[in-house]
C-alpha cells in the first residue's frame, strides 16, 4: 500500500487511516482530512497542510492536490478547480459555506469543546441510543458492540480537548451575479429583455418614462441624463435635467456679447457694401445719360 510521508512530523501514514501523534492526537497526512475518524483525500481544487482541514488551492494553482500551475492569458483567470477560465466567468459568484460540528461519537454545548457521547448514546451528535444485551457494551461511535471483541474506544484522555475533535464541511455554491443568468452551462449573460434580478427571475413592468435595467429593474430614463454632460435631447417627451438646463443657460449668457458684436459688424459691412453698389450704379447711370445727350446734340448739328 502506498505510503505518504508527513514532512512536518516525519511520520508515515497509510491512505484511508488515521494516525496518532503523541498520546491522544489523531491526524491525517497533507492533502487529506479526517472525516468520521477516517482520512479522506481532499477533492480536486483543495489541499490541506499541517493536519488541518481541506481548503481551496493557493493562488495560481489548481486541480488534484493543487499540483497543477496556471499559465493564463490576460483575458483569463486561475480557477482553483478548473484552472485557466475565461475572464467573463467573473460574473459568477462563488459562495463557500463552512459548517463545523463534532465528529461521529462526539457532542458539545454551544461554544464548548467536543467530548465523547455520554453513557448509552452514540453516533452523529450523540442522537442514537444504545439497547445492548448483557454481553454487549455501548460504544460512543458504533453503538452496541460485543464487550469481548473490541477495546473500549472511550479513554479518559479523550475528554481532554483537541482541535481534531471537530470536522468542517464545506459547501460550494456557484451562480451568476445579480442581473445575469446562464443557459446550458454557458457563460453568464445579462438578463434578456424585460427581465432582471437574481437569476433573471423578475419581470419589468415599466412606464413610458422608464427602462428595464437588467440589474435593478425599472429605472427612470432621465436618470441617465444626469450622468451625461453636453447632451440635450430635443423633440422628445424626456425633459433635460435641471443641471443640464443650468449649464445651457450659463453657456448662452456667456455667448450673448459675442453674438451682439458679430451682428453689429455684419450689419455695418452689409450697409457699406450696399452704399458702394449704389454709388457705382449712380455713376454708371449719370455717365450713360451724359453720353446720350452728347450724341443727340451732334445729331442736331449735322441736320
Amino acid at each position: 500500500m502506498l505510503l505518504l510521508i508527513d514532512i512536518f512530523n516525519y511520520t508515515l501514514c497509510k491512505i484511508g487511516e488515521c494516525h496518532r501523534y503523541g498520546s491522544n492526537d489523531w491526524f491525517c497526512c497533507n492533502n487529506y482530512e479526517m472525516r468520521e475518524n477516517i482520512c479522506v483525500e481532499c477533492r480536486p481544487g483543495y489541499t490541506s497542510f499541517s493536519r488541518k482541514s481541506c481548503v481551496p488551492c493557493p493562488k495560481n494553482s489548481y486541480g488534484r492536490r493543487c499540483a497543477e500551475i496556471c499559465s493564463c492569458t490576460e483575458l483569463e483567470r486561475c480557477d482553483y478547480i478548473k484552472g485557466c477560465v475565461n475572464d467573463s466567468s467573473e460574473d459568477i459568484v462563488t459562495t463557500e459555506t463552512y459548517i463545523e460540528e463534532c465528529r461521529l461519537g462526539y457532542t458539545s454545548a454551544i461554544n464548548k469543546p467536543c467530548v465523547p457521547c455520554s453513557d448509552n448514546s452514540y453516533g452523529k451528535r450523540c442522537t442514537e441510543r444504545c439497547a445492548c444485551t448483557e454481553v454487549e457494551r455501548c460504544d460512543h461511535i458504533m453503538g452496541c458492540v460485543y464487550a469481548s471483541s473490541a477495546v473500549n474506544t472511550t479513554n479518559k484522555n479523550d475528554i481532554e480537548v483537541t482541535p481534531y475533535a471537530t470536522v468542517v464541511y464545506v459547501t460550494i455554491t456557484e451562480e451568476c451575479r445579480l442581473g445575469y443568468a446562464s443557459l446550458h452551462k454557458h457563460s453568464c449573460l445579462p438578463c434578456p429583455n424585460n427581465t432582471y434580478g437574481k437569476r433573471c427571475a423578475e419581470t419589468c413592468a415599466c412606464t413610458a418614462h422608464e427602462r428595464c435595467d437588467h440589474v435593478q429593474g425599472c429605472t427612470n430614463t432621465s436618470a441617465a441624463l444626469n450622468n451625461t454632460t453636453d447632451i440635450f435631447v430635443e423633440d422628445t417627451a424626456i425633459k433635460p435635467s435641471l443641471k443640464t438646463t443650468e449649464n445651457r443657460d450659463h453657456n448662452d449668457s456667456s455667448l450673448k456679447p459675442i453674438s451682439i458684436y458679430s451682428i453689429s459688424v455684419a450689419s455695418l459691412t452689409f450697409m457699406l457694401i450696399v452704399g458702394i453698389l449704389l454709388i457705382v450704379n449712380c455713376r454708371r447711370y449719370t455717365g450713360t445719360r451724359s453720353q446720350k445727350s452728347d450724341t443727340k446734340e451732334k445729331h442736331l448739328q449735322q441736320t
